[in-house]
């Protein structure tokens, strides 16, 4: 399926194999919850344009899909949501980014009788007036929006910073730096250097 992916639009890969890959996640054998996590990200990585309805997929569908798997049985896909958290973040900010552009490019949209009349000067402050206005809201909605996502990944790194299996906690560790600054100085604090102090007690040397 990811060989396929490549062959697909943009469009196609949300709508058509993303599903699927979500499907999968609660297959019965480890190994494929495992791989249809890893390609979900793999494929979601690969999308550079969305629509105005796939906008809000990771908070809405994403995110809730595979939230279970930060607790599930094998540790071999524990380790593997670990291993892709970074990825997830990073992917997430991007359609995050991309969804604000959309909103931000109809905020700018001029109607041709604007362009056309450059005396009427009353419409064209009350235009940009409007346009200031839609661009703040913008902001507003963008900063909530990141706070919750933020929120959400805090709260599956928080299971696997505390995970029984010292493997998983590794994985989280191997690239800790895109995380802190997807968190932010204080939930930093917070989250991961109030945890990662505990791991000096651990028997686990490793």
């Amino acid at each position: 399926f990811l060989a396929l992916s490549s062959h697909l639009s943009y469009e196609g890969k949300l709508d058509r194999m993303v599903p699927y890959f979500v499907d999968l996640l609660h297959d019965d054998a480890a190994i494929v919850r495992a791989a249809a996590l890893r390609t979900l990200m793999q494929v979601l990585m690969l999308v550079t344009v969305i629509t105005p309805s796939n906008a809000a997929i990771f908070p809405e569908y994403i995110i809730p899909a595979i939230a279970h798997l930060v607790r599930d049985p094998e540790v071999l896909v524990r380790c593997m949501y670990a291993q892709i958290i970074v990825s997830l973040a990073d992917t997430a900010v991007r359609y995050l980014e991309m969804g604000q552009a959309l909103k931000a490019h109809g905020t700018y949209k001029l109607s041709p009788d604007t362009q056309e009349y450059d005396e009427a000067h009353f419409e064209v402050r009350a235009l940009l007036t409007t346009s200031l206005l839609l661009l703040i809201v913008v902001q507003v909605s963008y900063d909530a929006s990141m706070n919750d996502l933020q929120n959400s990944i805090q709260e599956h790194l928080s299971t696997l910073l505390v995970d029984p299996s010292s493997v998983v906690k590794r994985a989280v560790l191997h690239n800790i730096s895109p995380l802190c600054i997807f968190l932010g100085k204080q939930k930093t604090n917070d989250v991961l250097l109030s945890h990662m102090i505990t791991y000096r007690n651990d028997r686990d040397w490793l």
